[in-house]
Parts: C-alpha cells; sequence; structure tokens
C-alpha cells in the first residue's frame, strides 16, 4: 500500500535537508493539545490493493511499537462510522481472513502549511487481522473493533513463512560454464532476498535490502617463507594505477612496505557470502532465519514500515566506535570515545513543549571507571598461549620529568630483561640476602639466587646525584614509584605496580626509555603494541570524564575475559587489492574486471602471480582489546539510564529511532534510543515512551 504525504518522509529514502524541513513542520503540531484525531480503515486484499475505504472519529483503542520484536507493531482500536455509508450485513465478506488493512491516524490541521490537507494522515501500517467484532446502538453510529498485527505474521509463522523441511540457505548447486555441477556459497544479500520473498510470499518490489554488500574486501594473510615486499612505484603502470609492486626480493633502493610471515598484507575483492553453515529446520520460520543473519552482521534490524515495506538494514543509532589504530603517543580520551561529531536525533522531547510527566532510573552500579581486558594470544606453530592484558582507567597521570638516584638498570637473570631497582648499597655481601633484593658492591650488583648463593647479575646503568634517572614516561614513574615503596618494605606500591612490574620491562626499554626496537625501526613500535602482551592507558581525570574518575567515585573494575582477543591493538592493513595476474593467461576477461572494479573505486592494487599469489590465505583474524576496551568504556561511562514518560502523542515517530531529550525538572539531557512506544487513538490520551541513554555525556 502505497501513498504520499508530503509532510512525512520517504519510505525509501529522505536527504538531510528534507529531513529537518519536515522535523520543523512536525514540531508544530505538540502545540495541538486537544488534538482532534481521526482514523481511516483502507481493507485491501491479499495482494494489498484497495477494495474499500472506511472513515470515521476513534473511540478507543491502542498501537504498541516494540523496537525489540520483529512483530514491531500490534495493538487494536474501535473506531465509530456512519452505519449509513457502511454495510452492517458486509462486515465478515470485509473483514475476512484473507483480508488486510492499512490505518491511518489524522490529526486536524490548523497551521498555516500544507493547507489543502485539512486533515494531516499518518500511516500506521499495513496489517493482518486477528480479531474483528462490531456493534451498534440505538442511534445511527456503528462501532468496529479490531485486533491486528502487522506483516511481520507473513514471517514468523503466524500466516505464512515457516519452512516445510530442512533447508539449507548457505548453498546452492549450479552448473559451470564447463557444464558440471558446483556447489557455490550465496551472497548474504541474496538469502535474505530469497527467504522474504519466496518463504515469505512478500513482493520484491516490497523488499529494501541497505547496509549488506554484494561485494567485500577480504583480508589476505602473507603465508610465504620469505618476506613480501611492497615497492612503491609511484602510483603509475601500464595497467592502471597501482601504488606498489610486489616482490620476494629487498629492494635495495626507494620506499617499500616489508610485510612478514603470518601478517595481513592487503586484501583481494570478493564476494560477500554467507561463509558459515546456515540451515533451517523443518517448522522453523522466515524470521528464525532472519534473526540468524542478524546476529551473523551484528548491529542490524529488520521490520515492516508503515507503508508494509519490508526493510534490512544497519540500526540507524550513528554510535558506530571509531577505527582502531596504532598511535605513537599517548592516546587522549576522544580516541576511546564513539563517534557522535554530528547530531542524528529525530525528535525532541523537552518539557517546555510535549513532554507531561518523566521517571529517571539512573543505574550507578553500571558506572566503571577501571577496565581490563584479558585474552589469548597463540602462535601459528605451537598451542602455547600467551595472555594478552590492557588496561585502561579513568585516573590522573603522574607527572613526568621527576630525577631519581641510586637507581639501577640490571638484566634479570632469568628473563634477561632490562629491569630497575633501587638496590642495596654494600661494602661487602653479607652471608644470606633477600630475595626480590639487588645488592651494589662497587660497579657490579649481585642477587641472592634461590639455590642459597650469590649470582651476579649484568649492570646496565646506574644513576646517582651526579647523573640522576629523569623520566620520560608516565608509566615509569608509576613503576618506579613502587620500586620505591618496595625497598622501603612499605605495603603500598601503587594499584598499578605489580602488573607494571610483570610486563613494563617487556615492552619498553627502561634504560634508552623507548618502546623496544623503537631505535632500530621506529614502525617496531607498532608491531610492539599490536602483538605485545601488556598496554596501559589513562584517560586523565582533568578531562571531560572526569566526573567518573578514580579520585571522584573510588575505583570501580570492569574485567573482560574473551579468548577471541588476540592482541592488543588491530594492525594497520595496507590498503592494496592483490591480483592473481595468472589470469591473464586462464581467464583475462577476468581479471580485467577486476582491474576495472579498483580502477572504478579508486583503489590501488598490486598485481603477482605464481607462487606469490598462493601464498596468500584468508587473513583478518586480529581481535584488538583496544576495541573491547573502546565498547567497555562506552557502555559504563553514562549512568545507563533508562526513561519512562508520558507525552502528547506523536503519529510519526518509530522505535530504534534516537531522540532528544531536555528535561530540566529531573535535569534528563541527552540522546536516548526509543525501545518502546504505546500510543493512544482515541481523543484526550496521551503517549507513552521508554527510551535507554546512548551516548556519553560530556
Amino acid at each position: 500500500m502505497r501513498k504520499t504525504y508530503p509532510y512525512l518522509q520517504d519510505s525509501y529514502v529522505e536527504t538531510e535537508e528534507g529531513g529537518v524541513t519536515r522535523r520543523e513542520f512536525l514540531s508544530k503540531l505538540d502545540a495541538f493539545v486537544n488534538q482532534r484525531r481521526y482514523a481511516k480503515i483502507t481493507l485491501l486484499n491479499w495482494a494489498e490493493e484497495p477494495l474499500k475505504e472506511i472513515q470515521g472519529e476513534i473511540v478507543s483503542g491502542s498501537l504498541s511499537k516494540d523496537g525489540s520484536s520483529a512483530v514491531r507493531v500490534s495493538g487494536s482500536l474501535t473506531t465509530s462510522v456512519d452505519a449509513g455509508t457502511y454495510n452492517v450485513e458486509d462486515a465478515n465478506m470485509d473483514f475476512a481472513v484473507n483480508k488486510k488493512i492499512f490505518i491511518e491516524v489524522g490529526i486536524k490541521n490548523d497551521t498555516d502549511q500544507y493547507k489543502e490537507y485539512p486533515i494531516l494522515w499518518f500511516p500506521q501500517g499495513v496489517f493482518f487481522i486477528k480479531s474483528f467484532s462490531c456493534n451498534s446502538s440505538t442511534s445511527s453510529a456503528l462501532n468496529i473493533s479490531l485486533s491486528i498485527n502487522d506483516k511481520m505474521s507473513m514471517l514468523n509463522g503466524d500466516v505464512g513463512g515457516t519452512f516445510p523441511s530442512t533447508t539449507i540457505l548457505d548453498e546452492q548447486d549450479t552448473q559451470s560454464e564447463t557444464g558440471e555441477y558446483v556447489t557455490e556459497k550465496v551472497l548474504v544479500y541474496n538469502i535474505i532476498q530469497e527467504v522474504v520473498h519466496h518463504w515469505g510470499g512478500e513482493e520484491l518490489s516490497n523488499i529494501v535490502i541497505e547496509d549488506v554488500p554484494t561485494r567485500i574486501k577480504r583480508i589476505m594473510r602473507w603465508g610465504g617463507d620469505t618476506p613480501l615486499y611492497l615497492v612503491s612505484n609511484g602510483g603509475q603502470a601500464e595497467a592502471g594505477t597501482l601504488s606498489y609492486n610486489p616482490t620476494t626480493v629487498k629492494p635495495t633502493s626507494g620506499s617499500y612496505i616489508q610485510i612478514n610471515n603470518g601478517d595481513d598484507a592487503g586484501y583481494v575483492y570478493d564476494d560477500f557470502v554467507y561463509d558459515t553453515e546456515l540451515t533451517i529446520n523443518a517448522g522453523q520460520t522466515v524470521a528464525n532465519a532472519l534473526d540468524t543473519i542478524k546476529q551473523y552482521l551484528g548491529n542490524y534490524e529488520y521490520y515492516y514500515d508503515c507503508f508494509g515495506v519490508f526493510h534490512f538494514r544497519e540500526i540507524r543509532n550513528y554510535l558506530n566506535t571509531t577505527q582502531g589504530k596504532i598511535l605513537v603517543d599517548d592516546m587522549k580520551a576522544n580516541d576511546y570515545l564513539v563517534d557522535r561529531a554530528i547530531p542524528k536525533e529525530e525528535y525532541t522531547f523537552s518539557d517546555t513543549s510535549n513532554i507531561i510527566s518523566m521517571n529517571v532510573n539512573p543505574q550507578y552500579d553500571g558506572v566503571k571507571n577501571d577496565y581490563i581486558v584479558h585474552g589469548k594470544r597463540k602462535g601459528t606453530s605451537s598451542n602455547v598461549a600467551y595472555d594478552v592484558f590492557y588496561h585502561l582507567a579513568i585516573d590522573s597521570k603522574p607527572t613526568t620529568g621527576n630525577s631519581y638516584t641510586n637507581f639501577l638498570i640490571y638484566r634479570e637473570l632469568d628473563t634477561d630483561l632490562r629491569c630497575g631497582i633501587f638496590p642495596v648499597v654494600v661494602q661487602e655481601l653479607p652471608e644470606y640476602g633477600e630475595f626480590n633484593s639487588v645488592y651494589k658492591l662497587g660497579d657490579k650488583a649481585y642477587v641472592w639466587d634461590d639455590d642459597n648463593s650469590w649470582k651476579e647479575v649484568k649492570v646496565e646503568a646506574y644513576y646517582d646525584v651526579a647523573s640522576p634517572y629523569i623520566t620520560k614516561d608516565w608509566r615509569t614513574e608509576l613503576y618506579i614509584h613502587g620500586l620505591l615503596a618496595l625497598a622501603n618494605n612499605s605495603i603500598d606500591r601503587g594499584y598499578y605496580f605489580e602488573e607494571l612490574r610483570a610486563f613494563w620491562p617487556q615492552i619498553y626499554d627502561l634504560k634508552e626509555q623507548r618502546f623496544w626496537g623503537e631505535e632500530e625501526d621506529p614502525s617496531l613500535r607498532a608491531r610492539v603494541l599490536t602483538d605485545g602482551n601488556y598496554y596501559l592507558d589513562f584517560i586523565d581525570s582533568s578531562g571531560p570524564l572526569g566526573k567518573y574518575s578514580v579520585s571522584n567515585i573510588g575505583r570501580r573494575t570492569d574485567v573482560v575475559t574473551n579468548d577471541d582477543v588476540n592482541c592488543l591493538f588491530e594492525p594497520d592493513v595496507p590498503n592494496i587489492v592483490f591480483l592473481n595476474l595468472d589470469l591473464q593467461d586462464s581467464d583475462p576477461e577476468k581479471l580485467q574486471k577486476l582491474r576495472s572494479e579498483c580502477m572504478d573505486a579508486g583503489q590501488p592494487y598490486a598485481q603477482t602471480r605464481g607462487e606469490e599469489f598462493k601464498a596468500f590465505s584468508t587473513g583478518g583474524y586480529h581481535n584488538g582489546a583496544y576495541d573491547y576496551i573502546c565498547a567497555e568504556l562506552y557502555k559504563h561511562t553514562t549512568y545507563q539510564t533508562t526513561i519512562s514518560m508520558t507525552a502528547v502523542p506523536n503519529y510519526w515517530l518509530e522505535p530504534n529511532t534516537r531522540i532528544r531529550i531536555a528535561d530540566k525538572v529531573t535535569g534528563t539531557f541527552g540522546s536516548y534510543m526509543v525501545q518502546n512506544i504505546s500510543l493512544p487513538l482515541d481523543v484526550g490520551s496521551v503517549m507513552s515512551v521508554t527510551a535507554n541513554e546512548c551516548t556519553i555525556q560530556r
């Protein structure tokens, strides 16, 4: 059922300018406190062609819109119609089981705009009739009562959408160009379209699939025995625009990128198929299949809109986290926060215009300021696993540049790491020593070993009054403060000392005061952070999140353990698509299509052939702790407030829509995601809305 409403958004697309204009006009309707409301029911046949229009005033009823339910809209209503224009004897025929209805709610237009529409009609959806009844009285009025569900009933098994037998959706048998029968994977896009159309009975013209690509750039890992060198060629080549020429021979000049065994080297263009098994059992429904695909994709939803059009798309919450990256300097608070530079609220609720009552429920126990993510990193040649440990806190960073004397950097016997300590300076070694202490005798240093004997350790550097140790990194400050407390037998060595004592020397050269390998090759620091086992960072408490800091509300720790996390940061993947030059001999047309695909997209590419191309395999297996930290920070630096409010009815607001709330009485300001709406259809009643806080307040 398709109609045009100039004062509403298009069912398929809306421009930013058009959206602003629409919202400005619709906000004027909030001033109509005593709205005159009407109902229009259009009777449809099974093909959704209009049969009859029944119009009258609403006596009672409501619609429930639930953003977490596949059946987004359900409800009931009673409308009063003129018995003279409606034949009671035709009721059973009109509202039979093979009919659908299209419902519109109207508000009398008292604005100075769209005067050609004395009643502003707002579509509420195409519905299946669960039950119907009508009654009359001695007056001329006739009351029609309906219980309804939206068109999701076609997909969830209520009136269709049930699979009669076990069905494999992710594969299909087809015929190759040589005439052989082959089995191939199915595009995710095609699976969605097929289950809704074929098994749900929905017309193709009524299916809108957004944000689901048919082609993707698949990450490729280099598996060659020797490094791959991507040599810059200045961007020009006969076959098109190339950024690099690949070779396994180390260049003697020019700029190049070195890709080692196991590194993600770049991409290949590939079909976006469902790469795992998707089998639906007999008795399951289309909605079950869509739920599985939604879980596979992540932040997605599917629903029928108010025109009866099916949508599958990414949820428009505008809260996607920024892509993780390696930073050579300390990260700032904004590197962890979600991207929300452009306000995307569809509607504003304000106590000065449309809010009638407000109930606010902040969740104090959900606020955290000390975030720890543990993962596991396994080598490719063994089953030995190493702990991946990322620690982020909202805390005060100590100042650097402080001087320390009697500070010794030595090589630890067991690990050969450069470690720091405040040694016990002696004129001669005692009969026995204390464990975890280093004794300095002249220019040498010794430790009391487990076998009850003195062992000499290598002295890397010693700092005295004449040449003190001056810190450059704030984490080194925390490390040294703990060493001082240890030397003075103090119990309080600092919350972070034990982890720094264990891990900081592994990634940081205390003598040179730089990350290991950075002197030889600055790019190695990124590798230390990507493939390392530990990282500590603070969001300084003097920043915008200071109200949640450890010093302000105490330490509230959030620990996540996930063995899927296998690195600290996801590495940067070179933005290069690799093409198999062997196709020049076997399928030159396909190679040319791939080249054209790259050039049309402005995508740099590199061509390689033979064993080099065969050494690539699917990559992208790095799963960074940084991204989990960002997600945890997003969830736990608000009070996760749930609000319930009553307001002037809004007949164009939908669930899973981002709104802005401004209520001075309760002090509620910010962006929220609408979860549920209870919408009255009778005159004088109010709308109920529940919504969840969805952004970090700054």
